[in-house]
């Protein structure tokens, strides 16, 4: 009777063990080892430098791929023969540098002349997705672009920060939240994890994904984007728009930083008026097109921005790390919440 009543109230304390006992357990699985070496693999020359369309952005965009299989993670594309972690389009060469007489997106090829043709490449965003146990057509989206400029005057642009350092944090989230699965701890709403083409073009990915919806807009709860994390210091982020459509993701963000990371949130470059107006400069900017509640996570520029000089060895993994948990608690908490942090009730 004894051993009986002991079980019991093992199981009655592990059933009440609190949210945060459980995040903190799979945050602690984003471990600076493996961001050293998703990121080992991102800038080698052999990628040259991932620009949009190139070989080296396939050998990237395959490379993210077998990493959301391995995890686990459920493909978002649906084909006529399959599902797929690809969502492939063409685009032009130069993004929104293009003449204006040109489209965006080729859908159809006998939307311009054939001589015109060579100024198209085909080009893919990469998505996964981990199902909702309750809430499963109500999306978080997490996502980070992994193209970078390519190879210039025979100098390969590695791109470790910009945006090698997003997209291994991206992968190490996904794991993190594909390891709570594997433990029984699903998200209440599903995650969708989208690495973006086409950022160096003018946030080309992102504006496909949204302007050729794969999912309604109105079920997207919010958008976190990394973009550039692996740089200058230990102990700031700068959180960029998260009170551009509600002040609700603000203060989500402050509170979960106050409970586990304690960052210093720098909100200087989120003032509108500002040269640079850093919220339209990455791929949240596209959400909050729809109104979708969005948030930048950024470490600031540097003298190797846009340079062959972005390099692995110019990582600071301490912040990264720090950086990367911030953002999985903020998703962890945004998909487990009872009440979603917008106005809108998603349509089952």
């Amino acid at each position: 009777m004894k051993r009986k009543f002991i079980l019991f109230y093992f199981l009655l304390i592990t059933s009440c063990r609190p949210q945060s006992n459980i995040s903190e357990k799979f945050a602690d699985t984003i471990k600076k080892d493996d961001v050293y070496n998703y990121l080992s693999v991102l800038t080698a020359d052999s990628l040259e430098g991932r620009e949009t369309g190139t070989e080296g952005q396939k050998k990237a965009a395959e490379f993210i791929k077998n990493k959301f299989e391995e995890f686990g993670l459920i493909p978002w594309i649906k084909t006529n023969r399959e599902k797929s972690y690809y969502q492939k389009f063409r685009m032009h060469k130069k993004g929104f540098k293009k003449s204006f007489d040109l489209p965006m997106f080729l859908i159809k090829e006998k939307d311009v002349k054939k001589s015109e043709l060579k100024n198209y490449v085909d080009t893919e965003n990469v998505i996964g997705f981990i199902k909702g146990s309750e809430k499963e057509h109500e999306y978080i989206i997490v996502s980070a672009h992994y193209d970078h400029l390519g190879k210039r005057y025979n100098e390969i642009y590695h791109g470790a920060d910009d945006n090698g350092s997003g997209t291994s944090a991206l992968l190490e989230i996904a794991e993190a939240f594909s390891e709570a699965v594997k433990n029984s701890q699903p998200p209440k709403r599903s995650i969708i994890f989208i690495a973006f083409t086409g950022e160096e073009k003018g946030l080309v990915g992102s504006r496909y994904f949204m302007e050729f919806p794969t999912v309604e807009p109105v079920k997207i709860v919010t958008n976190l984007n990394i973009d550039m994390i692996g740089r200058n210091g230990d102990d700031f982020v700068h959180v960029i728009g998260a009170s551009m459509i509600t002040p609700k993701l603000e203060e989500l963000v402050e509170n979960i930083n106050d409970k586990y990371t304690k960052l210093y949130l720098d909100y200087s470059l989120d003032d509108g008026l500002t040269p640079s107006f850093m919220y339209r400069r990455s791929d949240q900017y596209n959400f909050s097109r729809f109104g979708v509640p969005a948030v930048f996570f950024y470490n600031g520029s540097h003298k190797d921005y846009h340079r062959p000089s972005d390099t692995i060895d110019k990582i600071n993994f301490n912040g990264m790390i720090k950086r990367t948990k911030l953002i999985f608690y903020t998703a962890w908490e945004l998909a487990n919440m009872k009440e979603r942090i917008d106005d809108f009730s998603a349509q089952n």
